[in-house]
């Protein structure tokens, strides 16, 4: 059994022990959700990222790290946002960005870096590296949203 195959297994397995996916309908008179993925080790992060994004319509997935990540991009193509931890455990976000990037079947996804990083020269790196936003933590509900509509993802 390959790793990827585990990993897809486990990912599948834990689909069933606990929420992973949380299906919101987008907002009266607005057509399909975006579906966004929350890439976020703290579990009340991403508790409060998939919070502000459903209150607002969207259909949220949560990954602890970002091989759970890839396997859910390997499985499915049809995220339009995905917000990235820079400081995951084992692979960082920013290496899952450029893998992100790598793959042409997910050229078309907004990246935003949601962390800590507060330095300018880490900022560059991330945009550099194929972030699309970035927003520093601590954040409110309104900065989020804003990131959003300069990524031209449009919110309610």
């Amino acid at each position: 059994m390959s790793s990827t195959h585990s990993k897809s297994t486990l990912y599948q397995m834990e689909t069933e022990n606990r929420e992973i996916t949380q299906d919101r309908s987008a907002p009266a008179g607005h057509g399909e959700a975006v579906r966004a993925l929350v890439i976020e080790d703290s579990r009340a992060m991403r508790s409060i990222l998939s919070g502000i994004l459903g209150d607002v319509g969207f259909e949220v997935t949560l990954a602890a790290d970002a091989e759970e990540a890839l396997v859910i991009l390997e499985n499915d193509q049809d995220f339009e946002l995905a917000l990235v931890d820079w400081n995951l455990p084992a692979m960082s976000g920013l290496d899952l960005v450029i893998a992100i990037r790598e793959r042409p079947t997910h050229g078309d996804i907004k990246l935003m870096m949601v962390t800590t990083e507060t330095e300018l020269v880490r900022v560059r790196e991330a945009l550099d590296a194929g972030a699309d936003e970035y927003i520093m933590k601590p954040f409110d509900r309104e900065m989020l949203l804003e990131k959003l509509v300069l990524l031209g993802i449009e919110v309610d």
